[in-house]
């Protein structure tokens, strides 16, 4: 300990306040010795870095055409769409065992600064124990245990910059996860007026086709963490995993009048979409809208729409992860 903060703590004091009344607060009356000091421990900070390559390429072909048969200003275009994501977080932090360790420092025998528990093993018998308070039986018996044992350098939990280099590397834990996700997606659509039943406008007709498919994998920070005790995050590989999906959707609008004595113009429209996914199975979802503007400068819409959300590939497959793995699989919140 730095003989400044030592000399600090020797000589703190308190403040001794009388009993306060119904209507006076305790009086200062004296101090008294507090030759103590409490260590919050705050250690390293916990930090990430993340590095996302993003890969993507288009090929798109599309037309438009004044007439095709009865069908008038036809739009179509189809494309094609393939993509992947690869995205590596490392993230740094604590390895509470071995801090706990290289933070409970004293002098051995010959006056050195050691482990606490370098100095336990370096004095054991045979009938000695060091107890392994979380995996149970001798810390010497598991491999994180015993390396914890060998390779701990004390540290100076005390001031800013106290802290030597190697103290430093050896409470300090750094586990990643790799994640790459893969996506194609392949989209036609066509679009047309079709007849003007009553002088309101044509009718509007697209149709459309979709094929996508989603595909993840990862690396996880379960085979760098080990049986390490650490204040990290926790997650185990995730093998590929994919879905496909084939969709088909058209949208109709039907003009019910313009420049009438009804209005300016109104319409009715539709949607209808079917589809097919490899996880949920099938269904469908569908839309109805209305447009009515009495006049050019107020407008009035409604709509009924319904919407099915699928589940992403993290959500349908992703493991379990922990924030703080040395909790293993154990929740505390339930003991």
């Amino acid at each position: 300990m730095p003989d400044n903060l030592k000399a600090a703590i020797l000589a703190n004091r308190i403040n001794i306040y009388s009993q306060p009344t119904a209507t006076q607060e305790g009086q200062l009356i004296g101090t008294a010795a507090a030759p103590y000091a409490r260590s919050a421990l705050r250690g390293p900070d916990r930090d990430q870095t993340n590095t996302r390559d993003l890969w993507r390429g288009v090929i798109s072909f599309d037309g438009n055409h004044d007439q095709v048969g009865f069908v008038k200003n036809v739009s179509w275009d189809v494309g094609y769409t393939y993509g992947q994501v690869e995205v590596v977080n490392r993230e740094t932090g604590v390895d509470v065992e071995r801090m706990a360790f290289a933070s409970d420092a004293i002098r051995n025998a010959s006056g050195q600064i050691v482990c606490r528990v370098q100095n336990l093993q370096a004095t054991a018998t045979s009938t000695t124990v060091i107890n392994d308070a979380v995996r149970g039986g001798d810390l010497r018996n598991s491999a994180a245990g015993k390396a914890a044992i060998d390779e701990c350098k004390p540290l100076n939990i005390f001031g800013v910059g106290n802290q030597s280099a190697e103290a430093l590397d050896y409470v300090y834990a750094q586990v990643g996860v790799t994640e790459r996700n893969e996506q194609e997606q392949a989209l036609a659509t066509v679009s047309g007026q079709l007849w003007d039943f009553w002088g309101a406008g044509p009718l509007g007709l697209a149709l459309g086709y979709e094929h996508r498919r989603e595909q993840y994998e990862a690396t996880g920070r379960d085979a760098e963490v080990g049986d390490r005790l650490l204040f990290l995050n926790s997650g185990a590989d995730r093998s590929p995993v994919q879905y496909k999906s084939d969709e088909v959707f058209t949208e109709l609008s039907v003009p019910l009048f313009r420049d009438s004595f009804l209005g300016e113009y109104a319409e009715l429209s539709g949607s209808y979409r079917y589809f097919d996914y490899t996880t949920t199975g099938t269904g469908d979802v569908y839309g109805v809208n209305f447009v009515y503007r009495p006049i050019q400068d107020i407008a009035f819409k409604t709509s009924y729409n319904t919407s099915l959300r699928v589940p992403n590939l993290k959500e349908n497959f992703g493991a379990n992860s922990a924030t703080f793995s040395f909790f293993g699989s154990d929740d505390p919140c339930t003991t």
